[in-house]
């Protein structure tokens, strides 16, 4: 894709806000960002979700469009993030889905996740092998070296 042809967003993923940012930032910073996003946090309600009970934040019951994130009751990590951006003229609804969180050296990571966009499933990633605190070659920061992929242990 040239750059001419890609569009440009401020703003903040809410993927890597919710799985992983609001761990380690002030809660006032999440909120903005959560809010700059068009998540309403003051809509909160409980239901269930693969039979687990959830927390649902962001959206009525019935509403499926809106922007909102789901989070287990028990474990409070992110099991769903529903968001709607308008883009020029069409409003798209993209709907993020996580399941089979393990431990990887302390820290919950999804195993699978699903996107759908507008309905349909456009990408599902599957993760295994997941380590935390691997020592990486400095070239693999090099921008010089951005054209042949350095090899990594």
């Amino acid at each position: 894709m040239s750059t001419e042809s890609a569009a440009r967003q401020a703003g903040w993923n809410p993927l890597t806000l919710l799985v992983a940012d609001v761990y380690a930032q002030a809660v006032d910073t999440t909120i903005h960002q959560l809010d700059s996003l068009g998540f309403d946090l003051s809509k909160v309600r409980a239901d269930y979700w693969g039979g687990d009970r959830v927390w649902i934040v962001g959206a009525a019951a019935g509403d499926s469009t809106t922007s909102q994130f789901w989070i287990d009751s028990d474990s409070l990590i992110v099991d769903r993030v529903i968001q709607s951006e308008k883009r020029g003229t069409r409003v798209i609804v993209s709907d993020v889905r996580f399941a089979a969180y393990s431990d990887a050296g302390g820290f919950p990571v999804a195993r699978e996740m699903t996107v759908y966009r507008d309905g349909r499933l456009i990408l599902r990633q599957d993760y295994s092998d997941v380590k935390v605190n691997v020592a990486l070659p400095a070239e693999l920061f090099d921008p010089a070296k951005f054209s042949s992929p350095p090899s990594v242990p």
